[in-house]
């Protein structure tokens, strides 16, 4: 039997949700050259991608609590330019597939001056939190993402 996945849903880029955060870069996140150090960069695009999931309506523990996990199965980082400590940045995500990856953009620019500094892209997957294995396009967690999307994108319209 073959298992065949569902194309993947492509926003448009007005309907493409996305949460910016805030971060002034702290002393731990830095090497001794006092630029940031490469491994600290995904934790700046987990806290992006929090805010924007909370943005759509959902809690990563309780969508875990109802059985559901999304772990990263891709993370491709460009670093243009360095980022320093004590720099405020703004890390910004942007959701732009959906069904069945959610496929995020990630953006950081420097908070003062507005210059691109880093850009990323991660993909996740939808799974059974306890099996591991990948969720049909059936099951009622797709649609849930699909109308949050929608609602977002009526509120931003009004």
């Amino acid at each position: 039997m073959t298992h065949t996945m569902p194309a993947e849903t492509r926003l448009t880029p007005h309907r493409r949700p996305s949460a910016a955060i805030e971060v002034c870069v702290p002393f731990h996140d830095v090497d001794l050259l006092r630029m940031v150090w490469h491994g600290r960069y995904p934790k700046y695009f987990e806290l992006a991608r929090i805010a924007l999931l909370a943005r759509l309506g959902f809690d990563e523990a309780s969508l875990y609590d109802e059985g559901y996990a999304f772990p990263i199965v891709d993370l491709r980082v460009r670093y243009l330019q360095a980022i320093r400590l004590a720099q405020r940045i703004i890390v910004r995500a942007t959701l732009i597939t959906t069904d069945p990856m959610l496929r995020m953009s990630y953006e950081i620019v420097d908070a003062d001056n507005g210059e691109r500094l880093t850009r990323a892209s991660s993909t996740q997957v939808a799974t059974d939190a306890t099996s591991g294995q990948r969720l049909p396009a059936s099951d009622p967690l797709h649609a849930r993402v699909a109308a949050a999307i929608a609602a977002l994108a009526a509120g931003s319209a009004a």
